[in-house]
């Protein structure tokens, strides 16, 4: 393995380690303690998270932590076909790992944070929310590698949470 591809690899490991353990750990924390903190509490520490780690990581291997966004750099050729296998093993195992750090520490609390449509909302309204989360993350994505700005990744993580933010407020205050 090249030393560049090493550094991709240990990069996009620690760093898709540290999202899940953020993402999910917030909602498994959160779950431990009846929900008192609730979803802002989740976005917040997700929010921090991606930040933390796209800071840290970003100038080594572009903070994918995401195969999404390693397969929309490759199409528009900012990620080498030889490369893919690498951000993929990378990314499968820290979030393995990730997900095995936060189980042995916190719990299985909230299934683990796994993401699942809401039983209350009709199928429309789940559709609805895939839809509009796919379309916000993926217009980032081509934004972000149209600029080539490595300060844009930030941006990209931003508002990748952003869907699930004003997800969270219709449900809030329309469905209440």
């Amino acid at each position: 393995m090249h030393s560049s591809n090493k550094i991709i690899f240990i990069a996009e490991l620690i760093g898709t380690f540290g999202l899940v353990v953020a993402a999910t750990g917030s909602m498994v924390y959160d779950a431990s303690l009846g929900g008192i903190y609730g979803h802002y509490f989740v976005v917040a520490i997700h929010f921090i998270g991606l930040s933390i780690v796209v800071y840290a990581f970003g100038k080594y291997s572009m903070a994918h932590f995401n195969p999404a966004v390693t397969v929309a750099f490759f199409i528009t050729k900012h990620v080498k076909g030889r490369q893919l296998p690498y951000y993929f093993v990378a990314q499968a195992v820290g979030a393995f790992l990730g997900s095995v750090f936060v189980l042995l520490v916190m719990g299985d609390y909230a299934n683990l944070g796994t993401n699942y449509p809401n039983p209350t909302s009709t199928v429309e309204a789940n559709i609805s929310y895939e839809i509009l989360t796919s379309i916000f993350l993926m217009g980032v994505i081509y934004i972000v590698v149209i600029s080539k700005s490595l300060e844009s990744l930030l941006v990209l993580q931003l508002v990748e949470s952003l869907p699930w933010t004003f997800c969270f407020l219709v449900w809030f205050l329309v469905l209440q």
